[in-house]
């Protein structure tokens, strides 16, 4: 992958001033895995992520706490733009199987139960359809299993499997993959280091890893590098922006 440096500095301008804050409840890692954390009963939580390799792409994440343990909410993924001809366009993808058809509506309901001490186990499912002409419309769908261990009030680790269809992520007719995730403190309240592995095939596995910062008691904004997996025949490295409404967890 090769950028020219204004067209790269040209899309990290757009990235940030279209991550405007928007009121939410944001619980996945820098791969868009929930990372077993639900929203609290009556709390709503949103959180927009954008990512830059060869285009632009975003994801807007909105969750509601329902019950004790259980949430349930709506994804727009894989709202893709890139250069053409000095313009910046949509980039749909309606045909191709080999990629994520997109953009994707997807509703999205997990189940959070705690298990013994400072552990628990997420279950989730998501499924929507592509956004494009009716004669081409698909159903997205992935489900999710998680193991979460808290290690201390604001340190706490990830890891889990999931399976999906090539509607959501493209490649396989069937994506299966483990996963796992680690969100530490650095500075109290200020700085915390996240960390996320997807082991999948798809285009957008790798390892991702950068630091959060804590802009209010709710509200924070992080960075990453996304670096692909080796096994990869495609290996796109990418940076990403999120910025995240993250009330307190249903714990």
């Amino acid at each position: 992958m090769s950028f020219r440096l204004p067209s790269l500095l040209q899309w990290i301008l757009v990235v940030a001033l279209a991550s405007i804050p928007t009121a939410a409840r944001a619980q996945t890692s820098f791969l868009q895995m929930p990372n077993g954390d639900t929203v609290a009963p009556a709390r709503l939580y949103a959180q927009e992520q954008a990512s830059l390799d060869d285009k632009l792409d975003f994801n807007t994440i909105a969750m509601f706490g329902i019950a004790h343990g259980f949430d349930a909410g709506v994804t727009v993924y894989n709202l893709d733009f890139e250069r053409r001809d000095g313009r910046v366009r949509l980039d749909a993808n309606h045909h191709d199987r080999r990629e994520p058809y997109g953009p994707l509506l997807v509703f999205v309901a997990q189940y959070r139960l705690k298990l013994l001490g400072p552990t628990a186990l997420t279950a989730g499912a998501q499924a929507g359809p592509s956004i494009g002409p009716l004669s081409t419309t698909q159903i997205a769908w992935r489900g999710y299993l998680n193991v979460d261990l808290k290690i201390h009030e604001d340190d706490k680790c990830a890891a889990g499997a999931y399976v999906a269809n090539n509607t959501f992520l493209g490649e396989a007719r069937v994506n299966v993959a483990p996963w796992v995730g680690c969100e530490i403190d650095i500075v109290e309240d200020l700085i915390e280091l996240e960390a996320d592995w997807d082991m999948g095939k798809h285009g957008a596995a790798g390892f991702a890893i950068g630091p959060e910062f804590r802009l209010g008691k709710d509200l924070g904004l992080a960075t990453a590098l996304r670096i692909p997996n080796p096994w990869l025949e495609e290996r796109r490295y990418a940076v990403l922006v999120q910025l995240e409404y993250n009330p307190p967890s249903d714990d």
